[in-house]
């Protein structure tokens, strides 16, 4: 093989093909031609065919490891901050080991893309180099010092004072946390519509700000001053009085309004300020009354719905003519016996729902729902978490399968006294399991406190389903379990790798899966116990090996095991566990496959002595590893920021 170099082009020939195909001669004069034609004319002079791509220098990717190294030495950083680079630069200006005067020289250069590296430091640079990047007048850059918390509030005052005022900057400004009050007070005045906006929504914002906000001629920015909990009472006082209803509305809506602006709103001309008025948690008692006779119907449901109204208005709710009222009341958690009972002899269906869903009705209400005509308030009175038994035990036989699947999953009624479930239940949730719904069957299952006999027998059920609850039910004791875990459904057996109490046995037998992705699961989970990784580690499946080489509860003992794999996914992962000895990361790092030997690179246990041995690799992302080896000494460092190693034939085929 011959190697020509010539204007940045690596072109490698076979002599003695070339010489066959008659292309020798012309090559012979190429040389002599190429020396009189400019070097860009010179590269097209070539063929597609004789012109070889470029390949990035393999000394590049390690110069970029090394500066990206937040172990690297001051003076090496230094340097590469002048490397020719802009990759290696990029990663200097990025590294929070970098010295302040050698970012601030970077700060200084043309380079947005350094300046975006310098902004993106977890060390922020100091104030005079971010002034010096504002001056750059980059939109970007601007934006990016602008947003971000820990800027100097004088950088900030520079922007918000600065010729460039992007919207998104103005943005990123506001959004800053910690913008002083003078950058806030300026974008109130200079900000556009998005960015006042939000500003008027910010709970933070200072009393100043907040008043000229409310005066802003933008609809939507006054409405979001008066729905804001900081805005001041005399503010809110204001807004009540603004000529568009919206802002109004918002204003009854705050939890600050002074009762007599609520007062004022109440006879809002716009039902839906009344209707913001009578929610209002402040509003007083005398307008609530009030609003509780007023003819639109939205009003008095905000009424009925209001915890602060008083039981008597809430008794004469009660028997309002529309559906909608009565139902906002027996939603209401103040009313009293009085109003109750009368809703509870209501017989409309939308009333009836929510009646039953209370807690605090009487014995005879319950019942007389338990017998109500309608599917949807009979089960949800199954769900009633004070469900006599005795109703239990008769809705279990309805012949609706939602209602008794309500029962099936109603937790509450199950935890009785002590912990004890009641014994006259117990009967009625095993014929539950044994329903020919198999809705039904899913809800018992799924019922953290069902019996354990009756999660035993649904263990045996024939409806995937109905054993995926199973499987995810907390309360679901390991004998069981592990009758689900050789359950003929994969769906059935992933899920039991959701859980996070499941015993040892269970995750032994899971280990013994022939589903390839279940183990592989079963290896990545980190709550997985040693025992059980340790097994997963001999299975036959390279793939499974290679997960559970990677586990962090691998012994030193097992990884040995592992050491030769036939697999090199699996010894990679070996050399990589942080866990693996010192004698095995030496075996591995003289392993003929490249990505092996990268993984002992990429150590953070590989001892200083082998790192150094591997500096020297012949593989650049080997020596790139050991740049980026937080575990690596000054000198190895040292050394590799001198890397200067090129291509000179190109890859193995296998990194192509």
């Amino acid at each position: 093989m011959r190697v020509l170099k010539r204007h940045g082009f690596c072109l490698s020939f076979s002599l003695s093909i070339l010489a066959t195909t008659g292309v020798m001669p012309f090559l012979s004069q190429l040389p002599a031609l190429a020396e009189n034609i400019p070097g860009e004319r010179a590269g097209r002079m070539l063929t597609p065919q004789l012109q070889a791509p470029a390949l990035p220098s393999p000394s590049l990717r390690v110069r970029v490891a090394v500066a990206q190294n937040t172990r690297t030495p001051k003076e090496i950083l230094t340097k590469l901050a002048k490397d020719e680079s802009l990759t290696v630069r990029q990663a200097v200006a990025q590294n929070p080991s970098t010295p302040p005067e050698v970012i601030d020289e970077l700060a200084g250069t043309a380079d947005e893309v350094v300046f975006e590296a310098l902004l993106r430091n977890s060390r922020m640079p100091q104030a005079a180099t971010l002034t010096k990047l504002t001056k750059a007048g980059i939109p970007k850059v601007l934006e990016t010092i602008g947003s971000n918390p820990k800027t100097p509030p004088d950088v900030l005052h520079g922007l918000v004072m600065g010729p460039v005022h992007t919207e998104f900057l103005l943005l990123s400004l506001a959004r800053n946390p910690n913008a002083p009050p003078d950058v806030v007070m300026r974008l109130c005045k200079i900000g556009d519509r998005l960015v006042r906006t939000f500003l008027s929504r910010q709970p933070s914002i200072s009393k100043e700000a907040i008043t000229i906000l409310s005066q802003d001629g933008d609809l939507g920015v006054r409405a979001f001053v008066a729905i804001n909990s900081s805005a001041p009472p005399e503010v809110l006082d204001a807004l009540a009085k603004d000529s568009n209803f919206v802002v109004r509305q918002a204003v009854a809506g705050n939890a600050n309004t002074p009762a007599a602006s609520l007062e004022l709103l109440s006879k809002d001309d716009k039902a839906e300020v009344r209707a913001a008025t009578a929610l209002c948690p402040r509003c007083p008692t005398a307008v609530l009354t009030d609003l509780s006779k007023d003819a639109d119907d939205n009003v008095r449901i905000a009424v009925a719905s209001n915890r602060a109204t008083p039981q008597n208005v809430l008794a004469e709710l009660a028997k309002d003519k529309r559906p909608g009222v009565r139902a906002a009341v027996a939603v209401n958690p103040g009313i009293g016996k009085e109003a109750l009972d009368v809703l509870c002899a209501d017989s409309t269906i939308a009333v009836s729902q929510v009646v039953a869903a209370r807690p605090d009705i009487s014995p005879e209400s319950f019942a007389k729902l338990a017998k109500d005509k309608s599917p949807m308030v009979r089960t949800i009175l199954a769900m009633n978490p004070r469900l006599p038994a005795d109703l239990a035990a008769e809705l279990a036989k309805d012949e609706v399968p939602s209602v008794r699947a309500a029962v099936a999953s109603n937790s509450a009624i199950l935890a009785g006294s002590e912990g004890k479930i009641p014994a006259d239940l117990e009967p009625v949730f095993a014929k539950l399991g044994q329903d020919a719904d198999e809705f039904v069957r899913q809800s018992l299952a799924g019922n953290a406190n069902a019996p354990k006999q009756s999660l035993a027998s649904l263990s045996h059920d024939q409806c995937a389903s109905v054993l995926r609850s199973l499987a995810l039910n907390p309360q679901v004791p390991d004998n069981t379990l592990l009758v689900l875990a050789q359950s003929p459904e994969p769906a059935v057996r992933h899920e039991l790798l959701n859980r996070s109490n499941a015993g040892r046995e269970v995750l032994l037998k899971l280990a013994e899966d022939a589903d390839v992705e279940l183990k592989r699961r079963l290896a990545g989970n980190p709550q997985v116990p040693e025992d059980v990784v340790a097994k997963l580690a001999k299975d036959s499946d390279p793939s499974v090996r290679a997960v559970a080489a990677a586990a962090a509860k691998m012994s030193k003992e097992s990884l040995s095991t592992m050491v030769s794999d036939q697999s090199r996914f699996v010894r990679a992962k070996v050399a990589a566990n942080p866990n693996t000895q010192a004698a095995d990361l030496e075996k591995l790092a003289k392993d003929q496959d490249d990505l092996v030997r990268q993984s002992v690179a990429g150590n953070p246990s590989a001892g200083a002595g082998l790192l150094t041995a591997l500096s020297a690799d012949k593989r650049p992302e080997v020596r790139e590893a050991v740049a980026l080896n937080p575990s690596a000494t000054t000198e190895t460092i040292k050394l590799l920021s001198e890397d200067s190693e090129c291509w000179l034939a190109a890859p193995d085929s296998r990194y192509r």
